[in-house]
């Protein structure tokens, strides 16, 4: 699993913390530059997921070899890492990890082949609680790689968006100790090739890929309040692919990809309709990749959930710094230096001194004979007129 991801830290700045080769690595922006990657760990078929606790500090999940759950904690200045959970199979299985707030996981575990069970777990005093089911679950389709999706509209309250039975595409609400009951968006009998999901303070947005033998669709539906809307067809024909949506200056915008580029539509009432879709015309990488954007700020950043990185440089994020000027931290100005203290007084050599002194003398009786012409033309004037 190539998960990846942008993680807004409680400083301000950004971090990448993406799979290369072997390695989980992480990558810091600091003061308009991006830094050498630093290893977090290493070894073969790791996965990964990461999430912010209550306090603003990085959690990455890591899955290593032996089904063990690893939790790496970054605090701003440096990492820990414990053992987590033990793992429940000896053989090998993709695995992801999400938090509602600091006491409460989302995992998978397997099942049978692509089948796994959604499960939610409460930590208590003596160690962890009885493990609840959300449901059964297939893996999500697309180029996310991803088993399921939580966005959380709180610390406290989720949305887990999975892949049920008959590849119908949904989600459940789900608070600790709380789940609802499931809410399918795509029909049954639709073929997803891909999805993405955003989760807003009105409801649940769900942008698709529907294939049939002959074309493709995309399609997007919305669930506000207790209704599902009907699905509107933004575009229609041959090889879409890598479809996005995101909530862009409190507008909804659907990206998807074509032979000749990236095509986007945007909707200015929420998702009520969409205006028709037009090519990208700003930079955009040849080979982009999904990534999930986090961040130490809760939902008010920028109510984004996914990005479009380059898959040359998972730490290129493409689209967001265009129309968000502040999305990259400006860097901050280097601390002013302080002047230097005046050189300590020292008498002069002798040669300068005596320079100095016999100019100072000259000038003296400059002065003495002017004062002198002065007087004499004072006492002229003070005479009696004959």
């Amino acid at each position: 699993m190539g998960n990846h991801y942008i993680a807004r830290l409680k400083d301000g700045s950004l971090a990448a913390v993406f799979s290369k080769e072997s390695k989980i690595v992480i990558k810091f922006l600091k003061n308009g530059r991006w830094e050498y990657e630093q290893a977090l760990l290493e070894g073969k078929n790791l996965n990964f997921s990461a999430d912010f606790d209550q306090g603003g500090n990085l959690h990455i999940f890591v899955q290593d070899n032996k089904n063990d759950i690893i939790l790496m904690v970054f605090n701003g200045t440096q990492f820990s890492k414990r053992q987590l959970l033990n793992g429940s199979s000896v053989d090998r299985y993709p695995m992801q990890v999400r938090q509602l707030k600091n006491s409460c996981l989302i995992y998978n575990i397997p099942i049978e082949g692509n089948k796994y069970k959604l499960i939610m777990q409460n930590t208590k005093e003596s160690g962890w609680d009885e493990p609840m089911e959300i449901a059964e679950i297939f893996p999500l389709p697309g180029n996310g790689n991803s088993l399921f999706d939580l966005q959380l509209v709180n610390p406290a309250h989720g949305v887990a968006l999975y892949n049920s039975e008959n590849n119908v595409i949904g989600y459940k609400e789900i608070a600790p100790g709380k789940i609802c009951e499931f809410v399918p968006i795509s029909r049954p009998g639709e073929f997803v090739l891909d999805a993405s999901f955003l989760t807003l303070q009105d409801g649940v947005h769900l942008l698709y890929i529907s294939a049939n033998l002959f074309s493709q669709k995309l399609i997007y539906r919305r669930k506000v309040s207790a209704k599902i809307s009907e699905a509107l067809t933004l575009w229609e024909g041959p090889r879409i692919e890598n479809c996005l949506l995101t909530n862009i200056n409190g507008e909804i915008h659907a990206f998807w990809n074509l032979r000749e580029g990236l095509y986007c539509a945007k909707s200015t009432i929420g998702g009520k309709s969409f205006e028709k879709g037009q090519i990208y015309t700003q930079k955009f990488c040849k080979k982009p990749l999904k990534a999930s954007y986090i961040t130490a700020f809760g939902d008010e950043d920028y109510f984004i959930r996914n990005i479009f990185v380059d898959s040359l440089a998972p730490w290129d994020v493409q689209i967001l710094p265009d129309v968000f000027p502040e999305f990259y931290p400006i860097p901050k100005a280097p601390e002013p230096v302080k002047p230097a203290s005046p050189p300590p007084q020292h008498e002069p050599e002798s040669s300068d001194y005596e320079e100095r002194l016999l100019f100072a003398l000259k000038h003296s009786e400059k002065l003495k004979e002017e004062n002198r012409k002065l007087k004499e033309e004072n006492s002229m004037l003070k005479k009696p007129k004959e």
